[in-house]
């Protein structure tokens, strides 16, 4: 088929139908149209348009792309951990079990995978984002933890006492958190699309799971490194996290006097927003397009200024989801 684009270049469009041999030589065969049609020099421009070229960048920016923004996360986490903590020892134990909470997330995601008991899919955009998800979990309840216990030095209990009644004030509320999270998570099992099941299912197997660490790793060493400073007589005396902030303390005292001193403006002030809100909600409409999907920086094959006519075959427009 031939024709003129709306600028006067002439062109010319083909199809190519390769029958489905059930196995990946037609992926492949589609590859390698696609290689060629990059790889030619003229005198024509020639580009081809294939899911399964588009599938294969998808799945590369998807796999490729989540390690700077973890690593990201890891330095804001380390800086405010420092910040609300401010000892190195308690910012290393809360980064090894982010570290190691990460290792089980993943290899727990293989394991319930298509290499091994098949009841997930393979990793996709939804489940490549359950890390960053989990690093903040992670680190509420690792501060949850070393909360309680400091409350406990303060109030003057020795180290070993001090983990055993802050385990004992701090696990059962974070435990219910938790299974609320999970249940909520699960849901979306009921979901017709299978991508976001497998975010349900990855996300609240994490959550789980950074929770077993953190309320193990973390009281554990606290214990074996304070009971040695303890009895050596080189402990030094327990900061409480509500320190950590200038003015918080005392900002939360005066909520605290002001809500139960006179609740009701608080609570009409809550409502008004929430009514504000949801009329500002009815005006949302859901929208819904493949370039939502593929990855920034992605190009269409041969470049802008000669790939118009395929553009509008796959996406309905001239316009590329992102130009090189």
């Amino acid at each position: 088929m031939t024709g003129t684009d709306s600028d006067g270049t002439p062109v010319a469009i083909a199809g190519v139908s390769l029958i489905n041999t059930g196995d990946s030589r037609v992926e492949d065969a589609e590859r390698r149209i696609d290689e060629l049609a990059t790889a030619s020099e003229g005198p024509l421009r020639a580009s081809s348009v294939s899911f399964v070229v588009i599938e294969d960048e998808y799945k590369e920016f998807t796999e490729t792309g989540m390690m700077p923004l973890i690593g990201l996360a890891f330095l804001l986490i380390t800086a405010l951990i420092l910040l609300f903590m401010r000892t190195i020892s308690d910012l290393l134990l809360t980064l090894a079990g982010l570290f190691i909470s990460i290792i089980w997330i993943i290899g727990a995601e293989g394991w319930m995978g298509p290499g091994g008991l098949g009841i997930t899919g393979p990793p996709n955009s939804l489940t490549s984002m359950v890390p960053i998800i989990i690093i903040g979990l992670t680190v509420d309840y690792a501060i949850q933890a070393v909360s309680h216990y400091r409350e406990q030095r303060v109030a003057g209990l020795p180290v070993v006492a001090a983990v055993r009644v802050g385990l004992q004030n701090v696990t059962i509320p974070l435990v219910l958190a938790a299974m609320t999270t999970i249940a909520s998570l699960l849901a979306s099992l009921f979901s017709p699309i299978g991508m976001v099941g497998d975010f349900g299912i990855i996300s609240g197997l994490g959550i789980g799971l950074s929770l077993i660490v953190m309320l193990t790793l973390l009281p554990a060493a606290r214990t074996i490194i304070d009971r040695r400073r303890e009895s050596r007589g080189t402990l030094p005396p327990a900061r409480p996290i509500s320190t950590a902030l200038p003015g918080i303390e005392k900002t939360a005292e005066f909520l605290g006097r002001a809500v139960t001193r006179r609740p009701a403006p608080y609570i009409i002030v809550v409502t008004a927003v929430t009514v504000a809100l949801g009329f500002a909600a009815t005006g949302l409409k859901s929208e819904y397009s493949i370039r939502d999907l593929l990855p920034r920086g992605w190009e269409c094959a041969g470049g802008p200024e000669h790939a118009r006519y395929s553009r509008r075959r796959v996406y309905g427009n001239d316009q590329c989801p992102r130009h090189g």
